[in-house]
């Protein structure tokens, strides 16, 4: 998928298309359905990992501001998740106003 629509996996952690423009890349998935609606059709989509750092070469352009904040916040979400799922304490938010939401 990364592939598809960004063109690999390293542009799909830093290019700056919009959500539309990349969406509509996924069109050609569509019209192969169409085109072959009996044909199976599978998509493989990697999760990646968020740098533990500033490093801004393979992360978006907020990376070198916030990037320890943003992998710390990621952890967090992971957590509250769990917690939903497991019926345990949701983690304090400690990082409320750290990351400005446009980020």
């Amino acid at each position: 998928m990364e592939t598809l629509v960004h063109g690999g996996l390293i542009p799909s952690r830093t290019s700056a298309g919009d959500t539309l423009t990349v969406l509509d890349r996924l069109g050609v998935l569509r019209e192969l359905r169409r085109a072959r609606p009996g044909l199976p059709v599978a998509a493989v989509s990697l999760v990646t990992r968020a740098g533990d750092g500033y490093r801004g070469d393979e992360e978006p352009p907020c990376w070198p501001r916030f990037g320890r904040e943003l992998h710390a916040y990621g952890g967090l979400l992971h957590r509250a998740r769990l917690a939903v799922v497991t019926g345990g304490e949701p983690p304090a938010d400690e990082l409320t106003g750290r990351i400005p939401a446009d980020q």
